[in-house]
């Protein structure tokens, strides 16, 4: 059995404006200035990891039920500024994704809090296509994030599982669970950038041959 896991940004939707507005606006209700985390690579990270790390370096020290209370917080922010138009969806993703629901388990692992993810999703008319899903409102670290996505998969004795990302850190998070990682240079990154991937390619719309055969042929580590 095929098991394929699914980031969101810049893997199968373009990066949220209203994502990015949420956060801002969440950090400058608590007189956190923009330069104290301009410098701050988000790409791969957890919306929870991402609110702790700007909130340490902006010396505050949060407990973990003053996390959970402002990852809600960005959730609810981020709907006030959602609309179905902020959400574009990458080359390729749709027909990638019908064609491999017919072959494969298909699930989410992204760092977006759920109901932000969700959101997205039921927009881009894509949410019917994943059977389960592990969200960012709970892990500091993507790897622990993709743990618990790895446990909601039906038990299979020849289980593969895959993973698709466009960061380093996907790549890194795949391989500290044993999965197999596939990259995609739609995010931030090249090609050249993702080599550390097993596959790696330009796009979905171009590649897509190439991404299903390789899911079909391929034993991840989980075989």
């Amino acid at each position: 059995m095929k098991a394929v896991i699914f980031d969101i940004d810049g893997t199968l939707l373009e990066n949220s404006r209203a994502h990015k507005l949420a956060f801002s606006t969440l950090f400058k209700r608590y007189g956190i200035d923009k330069h104290k985390y301009n410098n701050l690579i988000t790409h791969g990270m957890t919306d929870r990891g991402i609110v702790y790390e700007v909130f340490r370096i902006s010396g505050f020290q949060k407990s973990e039920q003053e996390l959970d209370l402002l990852v809600k917080e960005l959730s609810d922010i981020f709907m006030e500024f959602f609309e179905p138009s902020d959400v574009a969806m990458l080359p390729g993703v749709a027909d990638l994704l019908k064609e491999l629901s017919n072959k494969a388990i298909l699930g989410i692992g992204t760092g977006n809090c759920k109901k932000i993810a969700l959101a997205r999703l039921a927009a881009a008319d894509l949410h019917s296509y994943f059977k389960f899903g592990s969200f960012g409102d709970n892990f500091l670290r993507r790897e622990e994030m993709l743990q618990e996505a790895l446990s909601l998969i039906p038990r299979s004795e020849n289980l593969d599982i895959f993973v698709i990302g466009d960061t380093p850190k996907d790549i890194d998070a795949a391989k500290k669970v044993r999965a197999t990682a596939i990259a995609v240079a739609t995010g931030n990154y090249t090609v050249d950038q993702l080599a550390d991937a097993d596959l790696v390619v330009e796009n979905f719309s171009v590649d897509r041959r190439k991404i299903i055969n390789f899911i079909l042929n391929h034993h991840s580590y989980k075989s």
